[in-house]
């Protein structure tokens, strides 16, 4: 993807399509999305590690990305139910 909101995009149309099209219909699907998660802007080239605070320092980004994602998951779906 050219950008986070492309692979945001392709992650929604990826899960809906694994949803719709269950490979064992008996069980409900497990899934595992890869998503690489944008530096923040702070970041300078000079950096070695951008993220030293580990998954402490990753999730406040990640978490409104799994948001949007849930959301363009379960949209529609959940208007109506």
């Amino acid at each position: 993807p050219s950008s986070p909101a492309e692979q945001t995009r392709r992650a929604i149309a990826s899960i809906r399509s694994a949803i719709a099209s269950p490979t064992n219909p008996d069980k409900p699907p497990r899934l595992y999305v890869d998503y690489l998660v944008p530096l923040p802007l702070e970041t300078k080239d000079e950096d070695i590690d951008p993220w030293p605070g580990g998954l402490a320092q990753i999730y406040p980004y990640a978490e409104d990305i799994l948001r949007d994602i849930l959301k363009g998951v379960v949209g529609d779906d959940a208007k109506e139910g």
